[in-house]
């Protein structure tokens, strides 16, 4: 038998191994034709998934370029660097980066604020994470969960931006009295329109106009849109003389009149916000009022002018501050809950009440004698500082932080 262990001939592969398809084409093609319709059918799919991703990807970064921008990716890679390095000091103080502001609101597990001319987000470790040129002449700002709406009071300029960088800008005719910004991005804005006595537009989150009523009748003091952004609460008053008849009146966006109103009577209307779908709160100089939808009242908290001490919107209803005439109490706090029933006993407040705030549950109130933090669940205080003090402002969050605003630097407080 002649020897083969040299040959030069190739050997033969054995019977029961299969070659494996070296591209990618390849395979894709023989599971295509592959007797088992199974196969087939995850190979199809597989293919149609691949090219609804690439649109799906390409359509993002068109509507999104502007995430891309140089700007904005440094501000991304910082705020990511700058993250991983947060110190328990560094989570105490939020300071302004130009040692000062004029209105602020909590954004983002940080500070949304802006002074004379920019519009900045900063956090507790120190990082600027948005600083936006506005040159307004009296800049305020409304936050929703994850956009914030910037407006010049007085002024025509309103813009609308994220947590990275501007969305969009609407310019006015005429100037802005009030704005306010809807929890699915649209937002509101109540003009000095020349020729009637006010105006309110609604706008969406691209800066399109999507509703303006102009009121030859109505001085316009305040609107709020509902959470699905399709209807529009407005705030305002006649004049005859000395006359003063307020009323909140209730638009469907699109519809060219009122579907329900609800008189105030004489009351001075100072602001509207919707607590749910179908219901309004209202505080007037007079006291507080539910109105659902369609013009019907759900309750009320009745109180004269001269003893109203401050009042906010929160998720359980709205909470008033008056002053109080029991014992050594100087102040007290009731809740006009959702479903329109009063807090059965006020909160007392023995000391004189600066500032007050809430977000979900919890309740603050900065007095003279320091921060005091209450549970609306419990009706009860939960804990206090009494170092607290000279404050200009006081943001809370739902877990009971508090965000203390001073003139150079907001400091902040837990439990």
């Amino acid at each position: 038998m002649p020897d083969n262990s040299n040959s030069n001939h190739p050997r033969r592969r054995r019977g029961n191994v299969v070659q494996f398809p070296e591209t990618g084409r390849a395979r894709r093609r023989i599971l295509r034709k592959s007797e088992d319709p199974r196969l087939r059918l995850a190979a199809v799919f597989a293919s149609v998934s691949g090219w609804l991703f690439t649109l799906a990807l390409v359509l993002f970064l068109i509507t999104n370029y502007r995430l891309l921008l140089p700007d904005s990716l440094y501000r991304l890679f910082s705020y990511l660097a700058t993250g991983l390095q947060i110190t328990s000091s560094d989570a105490a103080t939020i300071e302004y980066a130009s040692g000062s502001m004029l209105d602020a609101e909590l954004f983002g597990g940080g500070l949304a604020y802006v002074d004379s001319d920019t519009l900045y987000i900063s956090k507790p470790n120190g990082l600027n994470q948005l600083a936006l040129q506005l040159s307004y002449s009296n800049p305020a700002i409304e936050v929703s969960d994850s956009l914030i709406l910037a407006f010049d009071q007085g002024g025509r300029t309103a813009s609308l931006s994220n947590a990275l960088t501007s969305l969009c800008e609407v310019k006015t005719e005429s100037p802005i009295l009030s704005a306010s910004i809807g929890e699915n991005g649209g937002f509101v804005l109540v003009t000095d329109e020349s020729g009637y006595k006010t105006a309110v537009a609604v706008y969406n989150n691209n800066g399109a106009q999507v509703f303006k009523w102009y009121s030859a009748e109505y001085y316009i003091l305040a609107a709020a849109l509902s959470p699905d952004g399709n209807y529009l609460a407005v705030l305002g008053f006649q004049q005859a003389g000395v006359e003063l008849k307020s009323e909140l009146l209730f638009w469907r966006i699109g519809k060219e009149e009122a579907e329900a109103r609800f008189e105030l009577g004489s009351s001075l209307g100072y602001d509207v916000e919707f607590m749910n779908s179908s219901t309004a709160a209202v505080m007037t100089d007079h006291g507080a009022y539910l109105v659902t939808r369609k013009g019907v009242l759900l309750g009320q908290l009745e109180l004269s002018p001269s003893d109203l001490i401050g009042y906010i919107f929160s998720d359980r209803g709205i909470l008033v501050a008056s002053n109080a005439y029991q014992g050594a109490a100087r102040a007290q706090l009731r809740l006009l809950s959702t479903n329109g029933t009063l807090s059965e006993e006020p909160l007392y407040i023995s000391s004189e009440i600066q500032h007050i705030s809430a977000d979900g549950s919890m309740l603050g109130v900065l007095t003279t004698d320091g921060l005091h933090v209450y549970s609306l669940s419990l009706w009860d205080e939960i804990w206090s500082n009494r170092t607290v003090t000279g404050a200009r402002g006081l943001r809370m969050d739902s877990s009971g932080t508090a965000y203390v605003l001073y003139g150079s630097d907001c400091r902040i407080f837990q439990r």
